[in-house]
């Protein structure tokens, strides 16, 4: 999976800091999960 890979950095770039789309990737799903999970438990809290 290349979501993070940029095509315009220099190859000295991607050399020194290879991308890590696994981590980011697995981030964004806990960061994604954990909001679902708090907008799911302010809207069962609102509803009477």
């Amino acid at each position: 999976m290349f979501l993070f890979h940029n095509p315009l950095a220099p190859e000295k770039d991607r050399e020194e800091r290879p991308p890590e789309p696994d981590e980011h990737i697995r981030r964004l799903i806990e960061l994604r999960e954990n909001g679902l999970s708090f907008s799911v438990a302010a809207n069962a809290t609102r509803q009477p």
